[in-house]
């Protein structure tokens, strides 16, 4: 089971012809949620409980909280998962970190804030496809750029994971819609546009 840094959540998709990532979304933290290194008792923060699941963390551990840089590994039955390499402040992911699904192979490296990627940072997927900037709360919320593997690229403002503002996509093919977009919808006279959106969502059907 992939941990709450990487847990993936439904995303609508796009026309079938875009290219469209499917992000992994930070789960809502549970401060009251801990788990335990079995040989150190170190705790470290637990937001999404799975049965069998299991930790290691190299670190720092005053009072019994994991602090500070170091590793933290997370096991499912003893077979390794997820894995997490940076600063932890209370038993969070806080500062700058890296962490790496086994599972889905996916990958981030950037800032984190009580568990949120949150701030800069660069996402990787699995499927190639990447996305660079701005992070709020676990979302793709400011400035950033999303290149998907089939070679579109979209520049410019998000919000809640979808281009939100000024921005400009250009396909596979070239094609460059460029200007105001609205929580992945683009309409610029006839011309419309869904990109992690479907046309249902924009009121293009």
């Amino acid at each position: 089971m992939t941990r709450h840094f990487l847990l993936l959540l439904p995303v609508a998709l796009a026309f079938a012809a875009l290219p469209v990532a499917t992000p992994s979304f930070a789960q809502a933290p549970s401060p009251e949620s801990w788990i335990q290194d079995g040989k150190t008792d170190c705790k470290v923060r637990n937001p999404a409980p799975q049965p069998r699941e299991s930790i290691t963390w190299s670190g720092a551990c005053p009072n019994g909280i994991a602090e500070g840089n170091g590793v933290l590994q997370w096991f499912d039955d003893g077979r390794p998962t997820d894995r997490y390499e940076g600063e932890l402040r209370d038993g969070w992911e806080n500062g700058r970190g890296v962490a790496t699904s086994t599972l889905i192979a996916d990958h981030y490296e950037g800032n984190w804030s009580d568990g949120w990627r949150h701030g800069q940072g660069i996402y990787s997927f699995a499927n190639g496809d990447r996305y660079e900037g701005d992070w709020f709360e676990g979302l793709r919320t400011g400035r950033g750029t999303m290149v998907w593997a089939d070679g579109a690229r979209y520049e410019g403002e998000w919000l809640d994971s979808k281009p939100n503002g000024q921005g400009i996509y250009v396909d596979a093919a070239d094609a460059t819609f460029s200007g105001n977009w609205s929580r992945g919808c683009f309409r610029d006279g006839g011309r419309k546009l869904a990109v992690i959106a479907t046309a249902r969502d924009c009121g293009f059907e």
